[in-house]
């Protein structure tokens, strides 16, 4: 069987000597050295990894959990970034697809820019089977409603009609897969003041039932990873929501 993974990079803006980074730099993330002797210089101590598995951290000493991915991407070398989202304070979310030889992955990797260094935060690792005759238009329906429910102050809404039943929430190494703790987290849509836009940057589609999504908020200064996901019912939901 042949697998295909996509790439999606959420990667601070500058490295540590002010070039902007590039694929070169995502692969050498991915190298032997760096993995087992340079962990702390590329890993951030929030590191997760979601996977077939389910979604763990992932301690410096249990680097098998990213060995297999790790493998292809520092052989291959042929990584392409599709799109691209700068934030001011040099956050960037990228996808990016990775062939290596008749097989294609993906791989989507959050990466923070944290006192001057650059670590990645959270990566994903998805087979992708796209089927590109099956529209996802209604993903569009499903983000205007999440913001209409947002500004209309009920959080309990946003999570309830347009998350999974089973979605995760991480942010800062927070990891949340309960409908009521996940909508106590979104407790700051309560204010009266409180107002958001997203705007989509780029969408992937993984699967025939998973599609990924970038985009931005608070013009700009904010970003957003969602994987949606579709349901019996079909109707799209989200299933993993990561922000910046």
């Amino acid at each position: 069987m042949r697998f295909t993974y996509i790439v999606i990079f959420l990667i601070g803006c500058l490295t540590a000597n002010g070039q902007d980074v590039s694929k070169e730099w995502l692969i050498q993330s991915f190298n032997k050295e760096s993995i087992e002797n340079e962990w702390n210089n590329w890993y951030h101590s929030n590191y997760h990894v979601l996977d077939a598995n389910g979604i763990n951290a992932i301690a410096p000493d249990d680097k098998m959990a990213i060995s297999r991915m790790s493998s292809i991407i520092s052989q291959s070398g042929d990584l392409s970034i599709n799109h691209k989202t700068i934030t001011p304070s040099g956050h960037i979310m990228v996808i990016s697809t990775i062939n290596n030889k008749d097989e294609k992955y993906t791989l989507l990797t959050a990466i923070r820019k944290d006192k001057g260094q650059i670590l990645k935060e959270f990566e994903y690792f998805q087979e992708i089977s796209s089927d590109e005759s099956i529209p996802y238009e209604d993903i569009t329906t499903m983000r205007d409603l999440w913001q209409k429910h947002s500004n209309n102050n009920r959080p309990d809404l946003v999570v309830k009609e347009v998350y999974a039943s089973d979605a995760y929430y991480l942010n800062r190494g927070n990891l949340l897969n309960d409908t009521e703790k996940i909508i106590k987290e979104y407790g700051y849509m309560l204010h009266p003041s409180w107002s958001i836009e997203l705007v989509e940057a780029g969408s992937l589609r993984v699967s025939k039932d998973c599609v990924i999504e970038l985009g931005t908020y608070a013009e700009g200064r904010g970003q957003y990873l969602l994987i949606w996901h579709l349901q019996p019912s079909a109707n799209w939901k989200i299933f993993l929501d990561f922000n910046f």
